[in-house]
């Protein structure tokens, strides 16, 4: 079922606890084609496209899947729809940062002057639909810290919010060192709206705001490495694909309650969090694990000032190969080095 952002009356927690889903599909948007839904019809995309055009009909901008799938993702359809698939530790009893995240994108949407939607597939919707209804966003420092949160399907037990990362490209490093920050797509580049949202459609399709943002994942999330393989590819590429022939990405580690409390983080239920224009790495730079040796095989040369010289960690990604085992053995080195200082 399709939970929308405006289109309904809310639904009191207390009354729809004790309803069947017959029952939830009489107070929430419901589209009744979609059986089976669309990702079950093989991994991710395809998507059934008609579905998502019907969908994208009654008015719906974006949409929040929770549902089962191999691993999260985001997508572009052809009919203009943007999918962000997500799954759950348990439906039947959502975690706090679960829900908080729900209620950040409905609120980070709304924000953007689109209509998002929530997918349902579980049958834990009588518990999550009343929720969704009635959401509110959290101050900073009451958000519950993501910790095991089964945001990456790759991992039994889903991927640590004990830190927070952002990655990306190698070439990328001595520039961000040099200016001491990480910057936002659009402060890195100077595009304007129009050619940020050029840009945005020639790649993985996602909406052009993102780009006013430095976005972080979850410590261990191999989510960083698929966006920067994606990046460079100008389209969604999954797991299995940059495992073939895999190079890391580098990866800055941050403290998850200092991202959380920065002046400028803003939540979207997708990242964890993101913030605005520009990241200062100083004072909050805690590690960057890079890989031991660059593509040709040569020892990786890095030029940096005596500030971050310390926070850097080098790692053989040969011994740590794929998208599973980089992100471990990063996030294990940063927390190591943090331990020793």
């Amino acid at each position: 079922m399709i939970v929308s952002a405006v289109q309904m009356e809310p639904v009191l927690g207390d009354v729809a606890s004790n309803m069947k889903i017959e029952e939830i599909r009489e107070k929430v948007f419901l589209l009744s084609k979609c059986n089976p839904p669309p990702w079950k019809e093989g991994k991710n995309p395809p998507w059934n496209d008609a579905v998502c055009a019907e969908i994208a009909s009654k008015g719906i901008d974006s949409l929040l899947v929770l549902a089962e799938s191999r691993t999260p993702f985001m997508v572009r359809t052809e009919s203009g729809l943007w999918c962000i698939i997500k799954p759950l530790a348990d439906p039947l009893a959502p975690l706090p940062a679960e829900l908080a995240g729900i209620s950040d994108f409905m609120s980070y949407e709304r924000a953007q002057g689109r209509t998002a939607g929530v997918w349902i597939e579980y049958e834990g919707a009588p518990v999550l639909a009343p929720y969704i209804r009635t959401c509110t966003p959290l101050a900073p420092e009451d958000r519950p810290l993501p910790d095991n949160l089964l945001c990456c399907r790759p991992y039994r037990d889903g991927c640590s919010g004990e830190l927070l990362c952002h990655g990306t490209p190698v070439n990328a490093l001595d520039l961000i060192l040099e200016s001491g920050e990480l910057k936002s797509k659009e402060k890195l580049s100077g595009m304007s709206e129009e050619e940020l949202a050029s840009y945005a459609r020639e790649n993985v399709g996602d909406p052009s705001d993102y780009y006013h943002y430095v976005c972080l994942g979850n410590g261990n999330c191999v989510a960083p490495d698929l966006v920067v393989a994606s990046r460079r590819e100008h389209r969604f590429v999954d797991a299995e694909e940059v495992d073939k022939n895999f190079y890391p990405a580098i990866r800055l580690f941050f403290k998850t309650r200092e991202m959380h409390c920065h002046p400028r983080a803003t939540f979207d239920g997708i990242h964890s969090p993101k913030i605005g224009d520009f990241l200062e790495l100083d004072p909050y730079l805690i590690a960057v694990v890079i890989p031991e040796i660059d593509e040709r095989g040569r020892r990786l040369a890095v030029n940096t000032s005596r500030v971050f010289e310390d926070r850097i960690v080098r790692l053989d990604h040969r011994e740590h190969y794929g998208l599973r085992q980089w992100s471990d053995a990063a996030f294990g080195a940063a927390k190591k080095h943090i331990s020793d200082r």
